[in-house]
């Protein structure tokens, strides 16, 4: 696991070194990239996971669930595709805000390079966590 000791002399846990990914054989934090995501008022939850990319190894995708209804193709948390035409701001137009918003605050090699998938909420293993193998396994080659 990632961790370092704070002020107090105490462990900080920051993120497990399996869910890191390698960008041109840096690593890079999934959750750094969340917290940023996170952080614009149009996102209620997102996932950062890895993806294979030929020329770099892996590059960040981003999972969202909207605060808002979007116009467009969402996903539902089984992995079918919802067509939706509620809600004032499509899909698109708020794809190119968060990816905007993110270039802005991360260095070149970590901005979102597989994209972004919009989801209604996220599937969920028995513990309630959002279950990351599903996305990988569903996600990962789009």
């Amino acid at each position: 696991d990632g961790r370092y000791f704070d002020d107090t002399g105490f462990i900080m846990i920051t993120d497990r070194f399996k869910s890191k990914m390698k960008l041109n054989a840096t690593q890079v934090s999934p959750s750094e990239l969340e917290d940023i995501i996170h952080s614009h008022p149009s996102v209620e939850e997102a996932v950062v996971i890895g993806i294979p990319h030929e020329l770099h190894g892996q590059v960040p995708r981003a999972f969202i669930v909207p605060r808002d209804s979007l116009k467009g193709s969402i996903y539902k948390s089984n992995g079918e595709v919802l067509h939706t035409s509620n809600g004032s701001t499509t899909t698109n137009e708020l794809e190119s805000r968060i990816h905007n918003y993110v270039n802005e605050r991360v260095a070149d090699y970590k901005q979102l390079r597989g994209g972004i998938k919009f989801f209604l909420s996220f599937p969920t293993t028995i513990l309630g966590k959002v279950d990351r193998n599903f996305l990988k396994s569903n996600f990962s080659s789009e």
